[in-house]
């Protein structure tokens, strides 16, 4: 049993053909976001970038480079059913989800690695 990246696993399953599988129960999640700085010189164009960036068309695109799904529900729809059960984002995968908690992270996560690298070395 492993913790990894599911497009990593997708090639080692779909194209390499390993006997791995991938259990989506208590997947990890989080948000990303696209930043235009105030006062930015090329606002229009950083604006229509993300716009495109963000479209369910290029979000679905993606899929077919590597097996992260798309952040819009509404690329989900774009992508082949065969590919889909490959995705983290379809409903029946981000209903098992659990999101990341950066704010426990920063205030734990070095307590934790600590104890973690303390463990590790013990045994």
């Amino acid at each position: 049993m492993t913790s990894a990246y599911n497009g990593r696993l997708y090639n080692a399953i779909v194209k390499e053909g390993q006997p791995f599988e991938i259990v989506w129960d208590s997947q990890i999640w989080d948000y990303a976001a696209w930043v235009i700085p105030k006062g930015t010189a090329n606002r229009d164009q950083a604006l229509e970038f993300v716009k495109y960036a963000t479209s369910a068309e290029r979000l679905a695109d993606l899929t077919n480079y590597i097996s992260y799904g798309p952040a819009r529900r509404s690329g989900n729809a774009m992508v082949s059913d065969e590919l889909k059960m490959h995705l983290p984002s379809v409903p029946e995968h981000m209903a098992k989800g659990i999101r990341a908690d950066s704010e426990f992270w920063a205030d734990y996560g070095d307590q934790l690695n600590e104890r973690f690298n303390v463990w590790l070395a013990s045994n």
